[in-house]
């Protein structure tokens, strides 16, 4: 995909420049749910960590790899992961402290009551 110079996007920027349009258009709801799995609180920069962290492992895995079909679909997919990840994390950055604590429902809906 070409940029509207002409120049060749690289596939984080074009993951990148997706994500952040999602991420738009979710942050511009009045008030956007909260996602839940099993019941606990999944924050999106807790997403992007995990998307962000396999996607330098595969930066490991390419420059490991002698194969060159290895090493090109690699560099690839680490371009997607870091692309779709580290949006997730700057977007959601001043809630770093949380991200990990995956509160139970109850919890986070008891928070969010005394934060105000």
């Amino acid at each position: 995909m070409k940029s509207k110079s002409g120049k060749k996007r690289s596939t984080f920027d074009i993951f990148s420049n997706l994500t952040e349009d999602l991420l738009k258009s979710w942050n511009s709801q009045e008030n956007p749910p909260k996602q839940y799995i099993a019941g606990r609180r999944v924050h999106h920069g807790t997403v992007g960590t995990i998307l962000t962290g396999t996607g330098l492992a595969s930066v490991v895995v390419s420059l490991l790899s002698e194969d060159e079909k290895t090493k090109r679909a690699t560099e690839e997919l680490s371009q997607i992961f870091c692309g779709i990840g580290i949006p997730l994390m700057v977007d959601d950055i001043n809630d770093a402290p949380e991200w990990f604590r995956f509160r139970r429902q109850e919890e986070d809906f008891q928070n969010r009551q005394t934060d105000f």
